[in-house]
């Protein structure tokens, strides 16, 4: 659907809609969209299905890790010549490796959410946006050294966050590609904790790649060189 367009200089409103939960058994099935507006005119961004339960999930084994060689540049040259994130996205502290069947790091988690937010809900992260989004800026680290071309995150089939107490440091991101085609390719992602357990999973991770991303990349690194970048 529609992404998200920030202003050169200003901010977008983005609502949050929820619809009547539907009983399932234990957990209760609802329907979730993001909203935004467009020449005052709604505009449909993202849609899912949110599945609640009273009830923890544990942990399930951890995946097998893909077969990775040596990821040929460091962690500052990637931010600096081939992702687009300022400081405060730059989560990844060091590639473990890359091949064509994926890509692992060690990345770091999000600040306390009272440091990106004014009046936060909660006093810790149900997910992690942080340790989310570095499973995308893997995708493009791996796209470039597989595929040549830098990739975008288009669809997600299914997140499963489980109950383990938050750690500090230490998390592994794991992406395993499971499809590849010369435009797009599909992963199974998995964030591990410092003790090695499993987090959070993304089945159905699909990116879309395509060579004229790297021009859009290169302007968005241009504009954060300026002074306040994000």
């Amino acid at each position: 659907m529609k992404g998200v367009i920030l202003p050169p200089a200003g901010s977008a409103t983005i609502e949050v809609r929820l619809g009547d939960g539907r009983a399932d058994g234990e957990r209760l099935r609802v329907p979730v969209e993001l909203v935004g507006w467009a020449e005052e005119r709604e505009v449909l961004h993202a849609r899912g299905t949110a599945i609640l339960s009273p009830f923890g999930t544990p942990p399930p084994s951890p995946l097998p890790s893909p077969a990775l060689d040596p990821h040929p540049r460091g962690v500052v040259e990637a931010y600096d010549e081939e992702l687009f994130h300022g400081p405060t996205l730059r989560t990844i502290t060091r590639v473990i490796g890359s091949s064509d069947e994926g890509i692992a790091a060690l990345c770091d988690p999000a600040p306390d959410p009272r440091a990106w937010l004014p009046h936060p809900h909660r006093s810790r992260w149900v997910i992690d946006p942080l340790l989310l989004d570095a499973a995308f800026q893997l995708q493009i680290l791996w796209s470039i050294g597989a595929a040549g071309s830098p990739c975008l995150p288009c669809f997600v089939e299914r997140l499963e966050r489980y109950d383990r107490p938050p750690s500090v440091e230490g998390h592994t991101v794991r992406v395993r590609i499971d499809e590849r085609s010369e435009h797009g390719a599909s992963s199974t992602v998995e964030i591990l904790d410092a003790d090695g357990e499993p987090i959070l999973r993304l089945h159905g991770a699909e990116c879309v790649i395509d060579p004229s991303l790297g021009r859009a990349f290169a302007a968005g690194r241009a504009t954060r060189r300026g002074p306040g970048a994000p």
